[in-house]
């Protein structure tokens, strides 16, 4: 059995990549969206192993290299872009992992919107692939309750999401390796979250209230992303609250 693995240069994404190949899973090719150190960890294994490493300006490599349906597992995991279906089309299945839950959360920067939306319950969700971006087929969403103290900042709750995500994709090539259907159900309604949008709720206005500056400051804190801002004298001053800096002060 053999597999395409499309991620960011992440730890999580090299847990990901152990456990396929745990599961004795040939790795053909190894597509990493930015590659941040050519010495990472996840660059580093993937040379230890042979494994080809491919980015977006070599992705017609694995175009030319397999046809369509020559492989048997397509994973997304951490990879922020839009796999296209000349990618998608090389695998008997592939899937993605999504860190919130489906069709509810599509698109980027979902968890920061979960925050910004006061959910008190998140999940995560493997589907799919298909051209669009997350509207393939659901194949399962593991859910969670959102902790006020564990969960605080849409960091806290992204670096928790993929976590999840990571116990999902064992689950399902858990499944996929025994021969099981991975079963999926259309998804229907739903919402699209934009980064575009994102951006433009960083900004703090000065008719915001007390509460909506406190939830703008937890949930758009990701660094090393610029995070909720102020404009005064045409400069941004960035936003923090006591919580979040006591807890940079305990990691310190």
């Amino acid at each position: 059995m053999n597999a395409i693995y499309c991620c960011a240069d992440k730890e999580i994404a090299l847990n990901g990549l152990i456990y396929l190949k745990k599961k004795e899973i040939d790795i053909v090719c190894c597509l990493i969206s930015n590659i941040n150190d050519k010495n990472s960890f996840l660059s580093q294994y993937c040379k230890e192993n042979q494994i080809e490493i491919c980015d977006r300006e070599t992705i017609a490599e694995i175009t030319n290299a397999y046809d369509d349906s020559s492989i048997d597992l397509v994973i997304s995991f951490t990879y922020p872009l839009r796999l296209g279906e000349e990618i998608i089309n090389k695998g008997k299945c592939s899937i993605n992992f999504h860190p919130a839950p489906l069709p509810q959360y599509r698109g980027c920067g979902t968890p920061c919107y979960g925050i910004l939306n006061g959910e008190k319950e998140w999940g995560v969700t493997c589907h799919y692939l298909d051209k669009n971006l997350d509207t393939g087929n659901i194949i399962a969403v593991k859910r969670f309750e959102i902790e006020k103290e564990k969960h605080y900042t849409g960091m806290d709750l992204s670096i928790y999401s993929w976590k999840k995500c990571f116990e999902l994709l064992c689950e399902t090539v858990d499944k996929y390796v025994a021969g099981i259907a991975l079963k999926a159900d259309p998804q229907t309604g739903g919402n699209y979250y934009s980064k575009k949008h994102l951006e433009e709720l960083k900004e703090v206005k000065i008719s915001d209230d007390s509460e909506t500056i406190s939830t703008k400051i937890k949930a758009l804190w990701y660094p090393p992303f610029e995070g909720a801002y102020i404009m005064l004298g045409g400069k941004k001053f960035y936003l923090i609250d006591e919580k979040i800096m006591k807890d940079y002060a305990d990691l310190m």
